[in-house]
């Protein structure tokens, strides 16, 4: 069950940008895969790595109960005023189970846990982040009460939505607008690094929410992940020392920025433009917002005025069609 219920409680941006430092690890760079990823948390004996984010504390390991969970052991966080925070999975270099991977054959599967809170005013949103996206897919539990209940999304278009975005509605208009399209989950799908849970709630009292039976699983039967278009831009900086220095950003898909050729032409008048020449860019740097890619073009040229450019390509890692760039001009004199 689940689903958003436009309720206003929409405070938490800043918990999204800080819990993103903790997966930054690397773009997904493996090619398409068919095999659906399994992984689950049933916490009958450890907390399997799970991390805690408050306000107040930072990161820290999930606190593991032995007994009253749904049923056996769990984890449980405390949440300070404004009570928004995060649990997240890690993989086997925290003592985790969730190793990253590509999960495009999770595609049409199910992200499912069970959640109990001590407020009965309590709401969660759930989700994944990704290595290969800006985009944090998610779905929203609602009322989260002082029972165990089990919550659960279908992997796919019309049930995942933008979570930096759709936890700032308050009108169902805004709600349907952060949908994603399937380039946007395949995308990020592709580069599946954590599970993560975010907590809220709008009293002034400290409260805690309560994990269990947490599970990623492929659908029955085999679904082809839908594909579509990845929007880049492109940035070239002054001529300098001889070179060129820009940024190419795919921030639905970094895979469509990462080790992409980069052509450097020079605009003469009333002719076709000179190519003059062309690199490799980066690889996306998680660090930063949207993830861009950097290059460095070491050429001599003389005054004039150039552009970079990349061409129309497909993805290797997730079929996405990654649309042709052309940044602005530059002079040199």
């Amino acid at each position: 069950m689940g689903g958003f219920g436009g309720t206003g409680r929409r405070r938490f941006g800043t918990v999204v940008a800080a819990v993103v430092a903790l997966v930054v690890v690397g773009a997904a760079s493996a090619a398409q895969s068919t095999t659906a990823l399994t992984r689950s948390s049933t916490f009958d004996s450890s907390a399997e790595g799970w991390v805690a984010f408050s306000y107040s504390s930072g990161f820290a390991d999930a606190s593991w109960q032995s007994s009253g969970g749904n049923p056996g052991g769990y984890i449980t966080a405390q949440f300070d005023p404004p009570n928004f925070g995060t649990f997240q999975s890690t993989g086997s270099s925290n003592n985790g189970t969730w190793n990253p991977g590509n999960a495009l054959g999770d595609y049409g599967g199910t992200l499912k846990l069970d959640l109990e809170a001590s407020d009965p005013n309590s709401d969660a949103y759930y989700g994944f982040f990704s290595s290969n996206s800006a985009v944090l897919p998610c779905s929203e539990a609602g009322v989260v009460g002082t029972d165990w209940a089990t919550y659960s999304v279908t992997l796919e278009t019309g049930d995942l939505f933008d979570c930096e975005k759709v936890i700032q509605c308050t009108t169902p208009a805004c709600i349907q607008s952060t949908k994603l399209t399937g380039a946007q989950v395949t995308a990020a799908l592709a580069g599946f690094e954590a599970m993560v849970v975010l907590p809220s709630d709008t009293d002034d009292a400290t409260d805690s929410m309560n994990l269990d039976n947490a599970m990623l699983s492929g659908p029955d039967v085999a679904v082809k992940p839908p594909t579509g278009k990845a929007a880049r831009s492109l940035t070239l900086g002054r001529y300098r020392r001889g070179k060129f220095e820009g940024t190419l950003t795919a921030a639905n898909d970094y895979s469509c920025a990462r080790k992409a050729t980069v052509s450097l032409f020079e605009v003469r008048r009333g002719r076709s433009p000179l190519k003059v020449g062309a690199v490799k860019s980066s690889v996306p740097d998680l660090g930063q917002t949207d993830g861009p890619a950097s290059f460095v073009l070491k050429v001599k040229v003389g005054k004039g005025t150039y552009y970079a450019s990349v061409t129309k390509v497909k993805s290797s890692l997730d079929g996405n069609t990654c649309n042709a760039a052309k940044s602005k001009t530059v002079k040199v004199s």
